[in-house]
């Protein structure tokens, strides 16, 4: 050590040898709050609230309707196609179908279709309150013992599953099981 400079002479340049590494300082609640409230919670039941995905197998089952390109028939016409696409919120099972028309008799028996394929009761079916689920569907869906949740007009997110799916079926990319 120096006395001129009080640094040693196998210390690095700049830094004393002296002197220790700097102190720890002890996090307040205040900062702790702060760096917190950045972060969602890892609370899992708060989180799956939020989402809006439920629990149990067949709480809460998503219908939606996508319309599939036009396919060129036989004879140079064009067909359209339906796609309807059921989604379990819990497990994210999915079960679709493709139809030739999009109205209240097709959706009734998909719907049909799906309760008989599906290991689990389902007990209420959220949809986007389209034209092909209005009141038949509502009215057979009563009939099954089944509750019946529209979405708000003009909100793609909240039947986000189904139309999640359907854009990466458009893309040609299917989303993880």
């Amino acid at each position: 050590m120096t006395a001129e400079t009080g640094m040693t002479a196998g210390a690095p340049a700049g830094r004393p040898a002296n002197r220790a590494s700097p102190p720890t300082r002890a996090v307040t609640p205040g900062c702790a709050l702060n760096v917190m409230s950045r972060y969602p919670p890892v609370n899992t039941a708060a989180a799956a609230v939020r989402t809006g995905s439920s629990q149990r197998p067949g709480y809460q089952l998503q219908i939606d309707v996508k319309f599939v390109e036009p396919v060129t028939a036989d004879a140079g016409r064009k067909k359209r196609y339906y796609q309807y696409t059921a989604i379990d919120d819990c497990t994210s099972l999915r079960i679709l179908r493709i139809y030739p028309r999009s109205d209240q008799k097709t959706a009734v028996q998909f719907l049909d279709y799906v309760l008989s394929r599906l290991p689990f009761q389902v007990e209420k079916i959220q949809t986007d309150n389209g034209a092909e689920c209005q009141s038949a569907f509502h009215w057979h869906l009563l009939d099954q013992g089944i509750g019946d949740v529209y979405v708000r007009p003009a909100t793609p997110r909240l039947n986000g599953k189904g139309r999640a799916f359907a854009s990466h079926r458009r893309r040609g990319v299917l989303p993880p099981a």
